[in-house]
């Protein structure tokens, strides 16, 4: 240090070894340094039960950056039932393991306790003769939804054991290479609902899940692609662009899951029942001389 009023100045340049023996020899300054040292307060933080050593390293950056806490981190700090369920079970599910969704931060967790609280809202409304509901899913949502279940009805067990059961066979799909990557998490949540709503409880049903979707994410990334190049979405897929809009804008308000759900109901039913494709391959068809639509 170059300013020579700092108490400590003489000392540059030594080692503490050097130091700690001038205060052994009663060094005034020497012996100030030691006393200062030896009284200074270090906080430590124990990190511990993690089965990622990358989560070590994003924990050591985010407090020496400051970085602010995310909302899988908040719901990863709650306790009860259903957030165990959901983060200790669910999330481990192969499906879930097999997309490439990113594993920091609780994104999987997260992902996770969505899928409970569509499935929750759906069949609690079922239960009491009421009309489909969807639910918001932010993370002040699932906040609430995990402080409302810190102890697990057996029959919201039964639910989630459901959702477990169209998760492994999804996970076959994906693993065989049957599904399309898939990397956006409100479609695979709009997936999953829709295994769980059509009743999918077979190796067979999964697999037409799987035939559907290949086509339906293939025709969205082609119409996705046709659009972002300047060309334009064709007529015949205009819906495809509405359920793009319900992915990138608000996709966890319930307007948005509803409206997804609803547009891939409508299109798997159209393909299961006519063995032809989606709604608007047809058109397409007819529009442009007979050639194929396309799968990107």
């Amino acid at each position: 240090d170059d300013d020579q009023s700092y108490a400590f100045a003489p000392l540059n340049g030594r080692s503490f070894y050097e130091i700690n023996s001038a205060a052994l020899a009663r060094d005034a300054t020497a012996t100030g340094f030691v006393q200062a040292l030896m009284e200074y307060k270090v906080s430590v933080v124990e990190l511990f039960e993690s089965a990622r050593a990358e989560e070590f390293n994003l924990q050591f950056t985010r407090l020496n950056l400051g970085a602010i806490i995310n909302s899988g981190e908040k719901l990863h700090a709650m306790v009860g039932e259903l957030r165990d369920i959901c983060f200790c079970e669910l999330a481990e599910n192969p499906f879930l393991a097999s997309i490439d969704i990113p594993t920091r931060r609780f994104a999987r967790e997260q992902l996770a306790a969505q899928v409970v609280a569509q499935v929750m809202a759906i069949e609690q409304a079922r239960a009491a003769d009421r009309v489909r509901e969807f639910v918001r899913v932010r993370h002040t949502d699932l906040q609430k939804l995990f402080k409302d279940n810190t102890q697990v009805s057996p029959e919201t067990r039964t639910w989630i054991a459901r959702i477990a059961l169209v998760m492994n066979l999804l996970a076959e799909q994906s693993e065989s290479g049957s599904l399309p990557v898939l990397r956006s998490r409100a479609i695979v949540l709009s997936l999953v609902l829709l295994a769980y709503e059509k009743a999918i409880s077979t190796t067979a049903g999964a697999e037409q899940v799987a035939r559907f979707a290949t086509q339906f994410v293939g025709r969205l990334r082609w119409q996705v692609s046709e659009l972002t190049s300047g060309l334009g979405v064709d007529e015949s897929y205009r819906y495809l662009l509405e359920f793009q809009k319900h992915l990138t804008q608000a996709s966890v308000e319930k307007p948005a899951v509803k409206a997804r759900a609803e547009c891939l109901e409508e299109a798997f039913d159209h393909w299961h029942e006519t063995e032809t494709g989606l709604p608007g391959d047809n058109e397409y068809r007819e529009s442009h001389s007979g050639a194929q639509p396309k799968v990107h």
